[in-house]
C-alpha cells in the first residue's frame, strides 16, 4: 500500500545501476508529516530480506566508529538526562550501543535474523526482533 507523498528527484550521478541495487529505490516525502521514505521497499519480500543473515551498516573502520559516536553525541545533546531511546531499523546496533553509554535504556527494533540479543548482553540495549510498530513496546520513550 503506497503512502501519499511526492517524489523527490534523485540526481543521475547518484543512481545505482539496476544490477547492483539492493532493492527498488523510490524516494518520496509524505505530504502530511514530511517523513522521507523509500516507497519502493517491497514489504512482501521483507521476510526474505531480513532472513538472509546479512547485516548492514556495521562500522568497519575507525572513522565509521567515530561517525557513529558523533551521531550519538549530536542526538543526545538535545535529550534530557538519562533518556529512554527507541531506535528503529538499527541494523547491527552500533548506534544503539553508542547511545546506551549515556541513556537510561535503548530499545532497538530490527527485524534481521542476522542479529542476536547476545550482542547486547551487559549493555543498556534491549533488542526486539520485529518490525515497527511493535505493540509490545508500549510507550514511555523520551522526546526531544
Amino acid at each position: 500500500m503506497p503512502w501519499p507523498g511526492r517524489r523527490a528527484s534523485i540526481p543521475a550521478a547518484a543512481r545505482i545501476p539496476q544490477r547492483r541495487r539492493f532493492c527498488r529505490l523510490e524516494i518520496v516525502q509524505c505530504g502530511g508529516c514530511g517523513h522521507i521514505y523509500n516507497a519502493g521497499f517491497d514489504l512482501d519480500g521483507a521476510d526474505d530480506l531480513y532472513g538472509a543473515f546479512v547485516l548492514t551498516n556495521t562500522p568497519v573502520s575507525k572513522s565509521m566508529v567515530a561517525s557513529v559516536k558523533d551521531t550519538a553525541d549530536i542526538s543526545l545533546r538535545q535529550a534530557m538526562e538519562n533518556p529512554v531511546v527507541l531506535e528503529i531499523g538499527g541494523g547491527a546496533g552500533a548506534l544503539s550501543l553508542a547511545l546506551s553509554e549515556r541513556a537510561q535504556e535503548v530499545h532497538l527494533v530490527e527485524p534481521s535474523k542476522a542479529l542476536s540479543a547476545d550482542r547486547f548482553a551487559c549493555t543498556r540495549v534491549t533488542y526486539h526482533r520485529s518490525r515497527y510498530p511493535n505493540a509490545a513496546l508500549g510507550g514511555g520513550f523520551s522526546t526531544w
